[in-house]
């Protein structure tokens, strides 16, 4: 409204009833009955499996995420049952799985290092290998960004 480019009246006209929703990273018993909602086939199934790591997620794109993930595994079930094998998240969320099962082997100072150095190789691939620069803009000093590099 402040740009100009909603009108103001229909702006009022639509705020005049909100609803607050929580996003459904925050309601994991509605994964489940949505779901449901989204396979609407009576004689397919939702595997415990697959409603598990259902439950894991974290939604990024909400609602809407969870009716494109039921979608696909209807396009590749084999069977009268979704299995967890089924179930397709976006590339970003299986990068996102995969790196943390990487740090699952590892306690928590380890993974907390192997964090550090690929969050600092990715600012240093930023900035041209430039060390300096690198250091300023996560706001360590040179000297930390040579030791969290040079720890094994």
């Amino acid at each position: 409204m402040k740009i100009g480019k909603f009108r103001q009246d229909l702006y009022f006209r639509l705020s005049g009833f909100t609803i607050k929703l929580p996003p459904l990273r925050e309601r994991k018993d509605d994964i489940e009955l949505l779901a449901k909602f989204f396979i609407h086939k009576e004689d397919i199934l939702l595997s415990q499996e697959a409603l598990i790591l259902l439950q894991h997620h974290s939604w990024p794109g909400n609602v809407r995420e969870l009716e494109q993930v039921i979608k696909r595994a209807l396009v590749f079930v084999e069977g009268n049952e979704i299995l967890a094998k089924d179930l397709e998240f976006d590339d970003s969320v299986k990068q996102y799985q995969d790196q943390s099962e990487k740090y699952q082997e590892l306690n928590f100072y380890e993974a907390q290092m192997e964090f550090s150095k690929e969050f600092i190789n990715k600012a240093l691939n930023n900035h041209e290998q430039d060390r300096t620069r690198t250091a300023a803009h996560l706001g360590i000093s040179e000297r930390t960004l040579y030791r969290i590099l040079s720890e094994r």
